[in-house]
């Protein structure tokens, strides 16, 4: 079985539970198990969703839609042609590979 974390951790990144109800049931936060439980079953998701919720939650904020925010936040970060979205607190190494894409693909490099 996959490590996983708690309602608890999640809700730390910065979402309410509303949000986090809703992200969890459209697919956008990976759950372990049954993305609809039912009342009074607790859901648990998987290592890294913490994450992946905080980026969606700063990224939302600033006026991006969910289903957009979290192909950013899982590392999808080319969001129409030629336009790439970068994130404070990506690691060096993603944000290199980031960049080395898209200069590849306009020709810089």
């Amino acid at each position: 079985m996959p490590a996983t974390i708690g309602q608890a951790q999640m809700l730390r990144a910065g979402l309410s539970y509303r949000q986090l109800d809703h992200w969890t049931t459209r697919g956008w936060l990976k759950v372990v198990g049954d993305a609809k439980p039912g009342t009074g079953n607790a859901r648990s998701w998987l290592v890294g969703e913490d994450r992946v919720a905080g980026i969606m939650v700063r990224l939302t904020d600033a006026g991006i839609k969910p289903d957009v925010a979290e192909q950013i936040a899982r590392g999808h970060h080319e969001i129409g042609p030629g336009i790439v979205v970068m994130v404070d607190g990506m690691d060096g190494t993603e944000q290199d590979d980031v960049m080395a894409d898209l200069a590849a693909r306009l020709g810089w490099g």
